[in-house]
């Protein structure tokens, strides 16, 4: 019942609407980013107002910045641009194409070129300026593979900057209009912070209009706008030295992190330079310093092509099953005794069978027509009949609960591998692929095989499809992703409609 509630919930939601938010591409205004009178939820059925009494604007080429405490409905904010949230009054203008970095990082399952181009048409010399500009070259040099070292499910063999840093290069490839990039230096340090936003934000996107949602109060002084947020609402716009004096919230968050950077230093300054912690320090971060990238990267990755499998391929058996697989599944629950059992009730079964035949057929004979007696052929008939049922019953009661104990025990040995498997296995193997077990039900063996195999694909695609929606929408790939998902459960179904078939 709760499953099914929580189906009803989600098919009776309302969709959103798109034309909430006006979207004019090549228009010739100034203006890139109008919002008027903006109130914005995310119920559907008219809950409360997260962000509200919006009105600004965001011209062509700006650089604006979105600040604010915890909670103070910033991200929100650029939700609502996208289109993400029910608008509940008020007016939104975006003039050209958008591209949106999420503050949790969302990563395909496939290579890091493939989530660089997100479908988009390698150029090569493109390619490796994003690659010098988000500060992915020198990671991409120490990967045995290069950009061609595929990612595991949710990108779990990245760091949080690497990843960050990849999706970053996904929105700088598309060469949008408009970029949202919400909080992008969170998981990077503060060096490659500074170097992302000098080569990236400043550099590369310099033409472009740009809202940045951030912390870093000392990339404010580089920026064309700034939007201080609270309870959900712009209460301070302007430059940085124009809104400094003009109100408390933006002074307070300056105040803040001044605060903040002088605990630091004085930590800092605690240790001594030639104590061992500092030294190894130093040689860690000399180790792992973060360059821009060299020309190379390209080249070296389309070398080791094909060869940086992480997922493993799904094994399939082919053939007729083993004899000890069928002694396995036999002797699994109750040894050999429940097997020895079930073939004596079988067996006694069978007699019974035979036995009716035989009276029936030893009563109805010419030399038996004499002396007749229908009731006592009816009274042995009808006990044989029912010691016939008893033992039916029986056989079927045995025969159930070998199975279910048999299936009981096995499930039982598969989750506690699954519980006790390294962490390396659920690096190389997609989560759709676990679930799936649960489906092989069907006799068919290849068939089966086959269909299991091709479900998990689906599930994986449909999980990922499900966390990055947002980012999906935004760069308008809703029809790539459409198409992939259609392809495979075209695939999956061929397989369960043969299998559907092998069984009729």
């Amino acid at each position: 019942m709760i499953s099914l509630a929580r189906l009803d919930k989600y098919m009776t939601s309302k969709e959103l609407v798109e034309k909430s938010v006006e979207r004019v591409e090549g228009c010739d205004g100034a203006i890139a980013v109008e919002v008027k009178d903006g109130a914005f939820s995310w119920d559907d059925e008219g809950g409360e107002k997260v962000v509200k009494n919006l009105n600004f604007e965001i011209k062509k080429g700006e650089l604006a910045a979105i600040v604010g405490t915890v909670g103070s409905g910033k991200s929100s904010l650029l939700s609502a641009i996208l289109g993400e949230m029910h608008k509940m009054s008020g007016k939104v203008k975006v003039c050209g194409t958008t591209a949106y970095v999420a503050q949790t990082s969302w990563i395909q399952n496939g290579t890091i070129q493939e989530n660089i181009l997100f479908g988009s048409p390698m150029d090569g010399e493109r390619y490796r300026e994003v690659i010098k500009v988000c500060c992915l070259g020198k990671d991409l040099e120490m990967m045995e593979f290069g950009d061609q070292t595929e990612i595991g499910e949710r990108g779990i063999n990245l760091s949080g900057g690497q990843k960050q840093r990849i999706q970053l290069a996904r929105a700088v490839y598309q060469d949008c209009d408009i970029y949202l990039l919400d909080d992008v230096f969170s998981a990077v340090d503060a060096h490659t912070g500074s170097e992302i936003f000098k080569e990236c934000v400043r550099g590369a996107l310099k033409e472009k209009t740009i809202l940045l949602v951030t912390h870093q109060v000392d990339f404010l002084h580089n920026v064309d706008l700034i939007l201080v947020m609270r309870d959900g609402m712009v209460v301070q716009s302007g430059r940085y030295n124009d809104i400094l004096e003009s109100g408390v919230d933006f002074k307070a968050l300056v105040s803040a992190h001044e605060t903040s950077m002088e605990l630091v230093e004085v930590g800092n300054s605690m240790p001594s330079e030639n104590s061992p912690k500092t030294q190894k320090l130093a040689r860690g971060l000399s180790d792992h310093g973060v360059a821009n990238g060299e020309d190379n990267t390209l080249e070296r990755s389309n070398s080791n092509r094909g060869t940086s499998k992480l997922i493993k391929e799904e094994e399939r058996e082919t053939g007729r099953l083993g004899l000890h697989i069928c002694k396995q599944y036999c002797t699994e629950a109750f040894g050999w005794w429940g097997v020895v059992v079930v073939l004596l009730i079988s067996l006694l079964w069978q007699g019974s069978l035979m036995m009716s035949d035989y009276w029936l057929a030893y009563e109805t004979s010419e030399e038996r027509a004499m002396v007749f007696n229908p009731s006592q052929f009816i009274s042995i008939y009808g006990i044989i009949a029912a010691v016939s049922v008893v033992l039916v019953a029986i056989r079927a009661f045995s025969v159930t609960a070998l199975g279910l104990k048999t299936a009981q025990i096995f499930f039982g040995q598969i989750l506690r591998s699954i519980l006790h498997a390294p962490m390396s296995f659920f690096d190389t193997t997609p989560s759709g692929r676990i679930l799936s077990r649960g489906y092989y039900l069907a006799t068919s063996r290849e068939l089966t095989r086959l269909d299991s195999i091709t479900k998990a694909p689906v599930i994986l695609h449909f999980s990922e499809s499900i966390s990055g929606v947002m980012t999906i929408r935004c760069f308008r790939k809703q029809g790539m992703f459409s198409l992939e998902n259609v392809n495979r459960v075209n695939a999956n179904v061929r397989m369960d409609f043969h299998n559907n078939g092998s069984n009729e």
